[in-house]
This record gives structure tokens, C-alpha cells and sequence, in this order.
């Protein structure tokens, strides 16, 4: 489904050998809860697509939901664009015992705040990366950026690298938001994060929020 509320693309990651499925990932982004546009509320929009993508998420028997960043409109959305947030999260999580959620931060949220709740949301198998860490001596946590994703096995299937919004000028290196990593920029993290997935030797699957310019996807010819 693609519209001007959000994209959603289901992918079937599929065994070569036995050409059966071992993983289904729903991936979505850009919800823009609480958006107004022109003055018109939206609310009553967003209530039908999570409807929508919940009843989408059973049916299809989906296995892991990727939101690739803009969950929000703004930075500090209102308690019922958050309540209608969490509420889909916990009626998805307990509809699907299996299902796994990886949420990565857009430019439209605030990356702290929508990592603030996350011990209480990995209790719903929820992973949510919005701040770029780093470690004691100053490099970039990409091992924090890597989510692992489980068949219904529990049995790991594949790497997710979850690469939130990185705004120009620095990336930020605290929980906080305020320091900033000089020196780092999308492409670099990338790379290393790429690095980082090959080294643990699993299939992977990249997921984030930013716009490109001069890539190419596959044989594909035209330019992004």
C-alpha cells in the first residue's frame, strides 16, 4: 500500500534450499501521528490505517514490523497522538506472540524521547534506535544499531541494521541528544555498520530514515 500517509512493503525473506519462508517483515514508515494538515485533523486518518496495519500484521502472519522513522509529526507530539502510538504496539504485540518491532527515529522525532520508554517497550519485543551511541572511547556503538530478527523458531534469521536520522552536521552521541559525534556522517556509519553484519556472517536487511541522492538499487537503472 502506498499513499500520502505512509508506505508498507511486506518482504518474504525465503530459504534458497527448501524455498520456504522463514520470515515475514512489514515495512513501513513516515506515519506522521498527529499530523494537522491545513488545519484539518488527521486523527481520525491514522486510527483506520493502524487499524488497517494490525489487521495486515495477523492476516499475513508477520513475523517482524519495521518502522523506518516519522512516527510523529513533531518532536513533541500530544499525549493522544502518544497513547494511540502505544496502544497500537500493545494490541499488535498481544494479537501476534511472535511478531518483533524495530522502530528507528525520523527528523520529525525526537530521537531521546522516542528511545525514553524503551525497557518498558522490549517487554513487547519492541527495539527502538534513535540516538547514534557511542562507547567509552569515543567510537560509534554499531553493534547497538544491529537488531537481531527471530523465525518462529526463536531462532535468529536475520540482521537488522536500524539506522536512525542523521541530522546534518554531527551525529549524537549520548542518550540525551547533545553531544555530537564529529567526523561521522550516514554513509560512514553504513559502511561500518555493513562491516559489523558481515563479521557475525547472517543475512541482513538495512532499514532508514533519509532521503539519497545518486544511488542506484540493484540493476536498477534510473538514479534515486
Amino acid at each position: 500500500m502506498r499513499d500520502n500517509l505512509s508506505d508498507c512493503v511486506i518482504l518474504s525473506l525465503v530459504s534458497r534450499d527448501s524455498y520456504k519462508i522463514m520470515i515475514r517483515i512489514l515495512h513501513t514508515a513516515d506515519w506522521h501521528l498527529g499530523q494537522t494538515f491545513f488545519g484539518y485533523d488527521r486523527t481520525g486518518e491514522h486510527e483506520v490505517f493502524l487499524n488497517w496495519l494490525a489487521e495486515e500484521i495477523r492476516q499475513k502472519e508477520i513475523d517482524a514490523l519495521i518502522i523506518a522513522g516519522d512516527v510523529f509529526d513533531v518532536s513533541n507530539p500530544s499525549a493522544a497522538s502518544q497513547s494511540m502510538y502505544y496502544q497500537f504496539i500493545y494490541r499488535v504485540t498481544v494479537e501476534n506472540p511472535n511478531l518483533q518491532i524495530v522502530i528507528v527515529a525520523g527528523n520529525h522525532d525526537s530521537a531521546a524521547r522516542l528511545e525514553a520508554p524503551l525497557p518498558l517497550l522490549q517487554a513487547m519485543r519492541t527495539e527502538v534506535r534513535g540516538v547514534v551511541r557511542k562507547l567509552e572511547g569515543g567510537e560509534i556503538d554499531y553493534d547497538h544499531l544491529i537488531v537481531e530478527l527471530k523465525n518462529r523458531k526463536e531462532e535468529v534469521e536475520l540482521l537488522c541494521m536500524a539506522g536512525p536520522f542523521f541530522a546534518p552536521g554531527g551525529l549524537s552521541g549520548r542518550a540525551d541528544g547533545r553531544q555530537p559525534v564529529r567526523g561521522g556522517s550516514s554513509r560512514t556509519i553504513f559502511a561500518a555498520s555493513a562491516k559489523a553484519m558481515e563479521a557475525k556472517d547472517s543475512e541482513s536487511v538495512d532499514s532508514c530514515h533519509r532521503s539519497f541522492a545518486g544511488y542506484r538499487i540493484g540493476d536498477c537503472r534510473k538514479r534515486l
